[in-house]
């Protein structure tokens, strides 16, 4: 069995060993060269393993998908969406330009003025929309005041009217190069109206809500309450500018009178919103009426006259003249110190109703509401105010009032009033389950 050598060789030395180890080496690098062209060649023609499983966009869920967003108020997630709707569907320019501007409005409503101004600008550069066009001028405008950009906002209101043409005659007040508007104030004025009318809308039966929007905007928009208005409009936004200007809206006191004054506005716009839903049929007052009879009772009342004195034997002695049969009216005209019924016969205008009389009144009401119509007071009536002699000129017996117009408004607001209360309690019960609102009595010290 030969014997195994264990010794480490020694290193060969010499120019012929350095030689080998250098082209071994070479041999090496040149290979893994080739490895690597390799593999970039392969990564680049085949295709990535995202894009083979990616699925081709669906402009209809895009669409969607952007509205859906904007629906739930998720505005930046929207226009988002918006934009990649834009940049993977084809459009003509017209609807690329309508999408552009619905963006715009998204923004603004997100408070993020700055893009909703570059997305107006965009919409415009993209197509020109004779029916949007107004609309842009307003809003960028709006935007560029919101964030105190006055200059801009002038700047930029020069620029589109200069391009747009001339204003019109209607021109009303310029403030810099804004040029106010017949048509813009009446649309404020319109504005204003349906947001009053709106929280009362109920309060009127369908068929005269038309009617009465009608004349209040007649009247709103008269000559003289427009150049109230606009007075008015012109020095509120003066003194705008000139808070914005001195940057008041950034303090925190006017934040917090912000705040509040949006919590007020977003209390009444959902409660708005939930009476808006309130219907009201013909059959329904019809029902009410028959149900609620003494809603609508005519309570008796008596129309009296008197003869005013402040001493008693004088009025003992004009009671006495009365009974012999002198003119009630004659001695009222010419002894009663009451000159507010002295010059008409001692009569007082309106019925007197024994639960809803007061005062002075009270005692004569009292006194006379068991005697027939024309039936003179037997004995002279004291009160804190003097003395009296009474007569009773008419006198009114309970009743129902009849279903007509007038009674069917009567009945239209008393459900209204009743089905708002049911709204708001059943609202608030679900809020303060909703939100877990915990009341606590405080202890008694």
């Amino acid at each position: 069995m030969p014997e195994l050598n264990f010794n480490i060789p020694k290193p060969q030395t010499g120019g012929q060993s350095s030689s080998r180890l250098l082209k071994a080496i070479g041999v090496f690098a040149v290979l893994e060269l080739v490895l690597l062209l390799g593999i970039l060649i392969s990564l680049n023609t085949r295709k990535p393993i995202a894009t083979l499983n990616q699925k081709p966009y669906d402009s209809a869920k895009g669409r969607e998908t952007a509205q859906h967003l904007e629906r739930i108020g998720l505005f930046n997630a929207s226009a988002n969406a918006w934009h990649e709707f834009l940049d993977k569907t084809p459009l003509d320019n017209e609807e690329q330009a309508r999408i552009l501007f619905r963006i715009g409005t998204i923004r603004q409503q997100a408070g993020d003025y700055e893009n909703a101004v570059l997305e107006y600008i965009n919409s415009s550069k993209t197509a020109k929309l004779d029916d949007l066009d107004d609309d842009i001028t307003r809003r960028i405008d709006e935007c560029l005041r919101t964030i105190g950009k006055f200059v801009g906002a002038n700047e930029s209101l020069a620029k589109r009217t200069s391009i747009n043409g001339a204003p019109s005659d209607d021109v009303l007040a310029e403030i810099g190069p804004w040029k106010i508007t017949k048509n813009e104030i009446d649309s404020m004025l319109e504005a204003m109206v349906d947001r009053q009318l709106s929280g009362q809308s109920g309060n009127l039966l369908d068929e005269n809500q038309k009617k009465h929007r009608e004349a209040v905007l007649k009247q709103m928009t008269s000559p003289e309450n427009r150049q109230r208005f606009l007075q008015e409009f012109i020095t509120t936004e003066l003194l705008v500018r000139e808070a914005r200007q001195l940057k008041l809206h950034e303090s925190d006191a006017v934040r917090k009178e912000l705040m509040e004054a949006e919590r007020m506005i977003l209390a009444s716009t959902l409660m708005r919103q939930k009476f808006a839903a309130i219907q009201i049929t013909d059959s329904d007052l019809k029902n009410y009426y028959a149900g609620n009879q003494e809603a609508f009772a005519i309570p008796e009342a008596v129309k009296l006259a008197h003869i005013h004195v402040k001493d008693e034997k004088q009025a003992n002695e004009i009671l006495a003249e009365v009974t012999a049969g002198k003119d009630f009216a004659e001695l009222a005209k010419a002894k009663s110190d009451d000159k507010s019924t002295a010059s008409q016969a001692g009569t007082i205008d309106q019925w007197l109703e024994p639960q809803q009389a007061s005062g002075w009144q009270q005692t004569l009401v009292d006194a006379a509401k068991d005697l027939s119509k024309d039936a003179v007071v037997p004995k002279v009536l004291k009160s804190d105010k003097g003395f009296h002699v009474v007569k009773v000129i008419d006198k009114r017996e309970r009743s129902i009032k009849p279903f007509d117009d007038s009674t069917k408004r009567e009945a239209h607001q008393k459900m209204l009033q009743e089905k708002r209360m049911e709204i708001q309690s059943m609202l608030f019960r679900e809020l303060f389950d909703k939100y877990r609102v915990v009341l606590h009595t405080p202890s008694q010290q």
